[in-house]
């Protein structure tokens, strides 16, 4: 399923770069996006896994001793997973047009989410209320004759119609857009 992500992902992302696809240039890419997007998911899933072990563990010991705190604790856990999800918004466009190492890309979404913090949560809720719309509407789609094949085909048009939001909006707001035209942000 990596592969398949990289092919899907190389894809949207030479277009965004170049507004051409290139086969061969996808080929000679995708094993150096591979070996990043699968260190980058198992990083993720590692961090993942122990946070929620820790936090259980945590958690546990809070509830024992007062159940209030408990609850406050969750939601403060909560919370922060949503800003951590945040933070590493742009990983993927990062490893993908910014041809950037896991860590690189961990570091430059960071960066970017913080200099454009603004903008970038109303994008990033913008596209999880579309994304969750999208999700309501095709289910009750998929129930009716032939419904399940509509909400596939709209489904996956309409997610990579995001998808190639988020890149053009990496694209833009990392300059990558700027310096492969030889301009500068202020120049524009």
């Amino acid at each position: 399923s990596v592969l398949l992500a990289c092919v899907y992902l190389g894809s949207i992302a030479q277009w965004v770069q170049t507004d051409v696809w290139d086969s061969g240039l996808l080929r000679s890419r995708l094993g150096s996006h591979w070996r990043r997007l699968a260190l980058y998911s198992a990083l993720l899933t590692g961090a993942s896994l122990l946070a929620v072990v820790l936090l259980v563990m945590l958690w546990a010991v809070l509830q024992a001793f007062n159940p209030m705190i408990g609850g406050l604790f969750i939601s403060i856990s909560f919370g922060v997973g949503l800003l951590a999800t945040l933070y590493l918004f742009l990983v993927k466009p990062a490893i993908f047009l910014g041809d950037l190492g896991v860590l690189e890309a961990i570091h430059e979404s960071i960066n970017l989410v913080k200099s454009h913090f603004g903008s970038v949560l109303g994008f990033f809720v913008l596209l999880n209320i579309l994304s969750l719309g999208i999700g309501l509407i095709l289910t009750r789609i998929s129930v009716l004759p032939a419904g399940l094949i509509v909400a596939v085909g709209v489904n996956a048009y309409l997610a990579t119609g995001l998808t190639i939001a988020i890149m053009l909006y990496y694209w833009d707001r990392s300059g990558y857009a700027f310096k492969e035209s030889g301009h500068t942000a202020e120049e524009v």
